[in-house]
């Protein structure tokens, strides 16, 4: 394979910021295909970074034979079927998060990538960035010791206004901004601290939302911020508080924080967007916490443009996360420190989405094992 053909299935404002500028930056892709509801718009998309294919139905788009990988950027309740066509056709996955619905389908999606050994990655983007890599670095060397507890916030902007939008509405999006934002910590949670055993948690609907779509027809309001408690199978705890109506006005509009506790120091990591992307650690011994230098190494190019520019550098010029699973579809070795969060690290923060979903619902702690794959 010269070449890695790849398809995309969306024509928002995340596949042309991220997705399309990542995949021609990479000297071994041609993006082939284009894929979007509306054909006016899947045209004009295509036309922009011209890719020649341009179709309506990602079944015809997937039976082509015009792809060897697809990125499923579209809605999460279409995730399911796209894969699983995309699986049966032996082509390979990068599925945007959250990986499905519910755990059901995600342990299907899953099964049947491994059975037909086919790539997947499911693109928890903050893992990627320096100061993330650098922590976890830190961390797996011991520099916090035994973890004890961690805390992260991730807080938004966009959810403030009320009103219908599709990102409150359950059969788009499942299980709300536990699934759209909480994601992303969660996962975070995981590949810092490892396995959860069990979560606590408060799903909260701050904004009214409505309770009919512009077209009449009535639909359910999903939570807009919350909290979760996790216990972690190592016998430390963490928090999460995702919120999509927090007044973060950034260029992002969004405020991100995370701190990390154990038997022999703490780090506590900041990134607003703007001006601010550190991280300060203290030990034990030590008297107060000092600003943290990430190596080089690991900073790569973003260390030459400001805080907001940053996320371009990593994604576009070091290719990491789009261009790692080209490079894994060639069989090359892939340069970040641990594997990439594949379906089954995707199937693993939908069992804890689930699991904070019932625990709300119940009002009471969910083991992980009460929610079968």
């Amino acid at each position: 394979m010269e070449k890695v053909r790849v398809g995309i299935v969306n024509t928002g404002w995340w596949a042309d910021a991220m997705y399309l500028p990542a995949l021609t930056a990479h000297p071994d892709v041609v993006v082939t295909a284009v894929c979007g509801r509306q054909e006016e718009k899947a045209r004009a998309f295509a036309k922009k970074w011209q890719v020649e294919n341009t179709y309506v139905d990602y079944r015809v788009m997937l039976s082509s034979g015009v792809c060897d990988a697809v990125i499923v950027a579209s809605h999460n309740n279409t995730h399911y079927e796209i894969v699983m066509a995309a699986i049966h056709q032996g082509i390979h996955v990068l599925c945007e998060k959250p990986l499905a619905m519910n755990v059901g389908e995600a342990s299907e999606m899953t099964a049947a990538s491994k059975a037909k050994k086919i790539k997947t990655l499911v693109p928890y983007t903050y893992r990627f960035l320096p100061h993330a890599r650098y922590m976890k670095q830190l961390i797996d060397d011991g520099f916090i010791g035994t973890p004890y507890h961690l805390n992260i916030r991730y807080y938004h902007a966009f959810g403030r206004e009320p009103g219908y939008g599709w990102g409150w509405d359950a059969g788009i999006v499942g299980e709300g901004d536990l699934a759209n934002l909480a994601s992303h910590p969660i996962y975070l949670a995981h590949w810092y601290f490892g396995a959860v055993e069990s979560v606590t948690a408060e799903l909260i609907q701050s904004v009214d939302r409505g309770q009919l779509t512009p077209a009449g027809k009535p639909f359910t309001a999903v939570n807009d911020n919350g909290i979760l408690v996790l216990r972690f199978e190592n016998g430390a705890s963490g928090s999460i508080h995702y919120s999509s109506v927090a007044h973060e006005k950034s260029c992002f509009d969004q405020h991100h924080a995370m701190e990390f506790h154990g038997s022999e120091g703490s780090l506590h990591h900041v990134n607003d967007w703007v001006q601010q992307q550190e991280t300060y650690g203290i030990r034990e011994g030590e008297t107060q916490k000092k600003k943290l230098v990430v190596p080089d190494a690991i900073w790569g190019h973003a260390k030459s443009v400001d805080v907001h520019e940053s996320y371009k550098a990593v994604f576009r010029r070091d290719r990491f996360m789009v261009g790692e699973f080209i490079d894994s579809i060639l069989g090359r070795p892939i340069r970040s420190r641990t594997p990439l969060p594949s379906f089954k690290e995707g199937l693993f923060v939908q069992q804890v989405i689930d699991a904070a979903a019932l625990s709300s619902k119940e009002g009471r702690r969910v083991y992980l094992k009460e929610i079968e794959p």
